[in-house]
């Protein structure tokens, strides 16, 4: 009887804490991605990462859990996850087929983890490398998502936003 309590208290506590994953974030593969970007005009996160990375799973756990972020990428972005080492995986972009490392080398992407923004069209916004927390990563999809990129620089957003 304790036994079964106990066992059943830990799967609770268990599943409390392994609850902020990104399982409630849609992410698609690379060709997946861009289709549905192009078809629903969004813009694109595709997130780097490597299975051996830290930071790239305190991103996953942190980041991508937190309420503000998820309900600004679900309404405005579509989403992309690249494990940057897995060969196996195959990408199409423009007139290039890739694998993931290469797709990743063709991008800039020098460490993990890194987000990549890219237009409904597929075309390259901006790469931002490391660690994002939450409060700076949704500053960051405010300003690709509201345009803002095509009139100022990050900086001048970020002091448009304490000044109002």
């Amino acid at each position: 009887m304790i036994f079964s309590f106990l066992l059943q208290l830990m799967l609770l506590t268990g599943l409390n804490s392994d609850q902020k994953t990104t399982e409630n974030l849609k992410w698609h593969d690379f060709n997946e991605g861009i289709e549905l970007a192009q078809k629903q005009k969004k813009y694109i996160l595709v997130d780097f990462y490597t299975d051996w990375c830290g930071w790239c799973k305190k991103m996953d756990k942190d980041t991508y859990t937190n309420p503000t972020v998820m309900q600004i990428l679900k309404k405005n972005f579509i989403l992309i996850k690249v494990n940057a080492e897995d060969a196996a995986k195959s990408a199409k972009y423009k007139q290039y087929n890739v694998t993931y490392p290469e797709l990743s080398q063709g991008f800039g992407v020098t460490g993990f983890p890194a987000t990549v923004f890219l237009n409904a069209q597929a075309d390259y916004v901006t790469l931002v490398p490391g660690y994002l927390p939450a409060d700076e990563m949704t500053t960051i999809l405010k300003f690709i998502h509201t345009t803002a990129f095509e009139k100022m620089t990050y900086p001048d957003f970020k002091k448009s936003l304490t000044s109002n």
